[in-house]
């Protein structure tokens, strides 16, 4: 379940990546996946 969580929002950050008007919300995603990282 974690890992398709995972899946899902590297397919989001790359969506919000590719859009230059959303870099605040890839920065929050970078955060959020530092996060995410300590819990693996």
């Amino acid at each position: 379940m974690f890992t398709s969580v995972t899946t899902m929002l590297e397919k989001i950050n790359q969506i919000a990546g590719n859009s230059t008007r959303k870099k605040g919300e890839t920065k929050f995603l970078s955060h959020l996946f530092r996060m995410l990282a300590i819990f693996k």
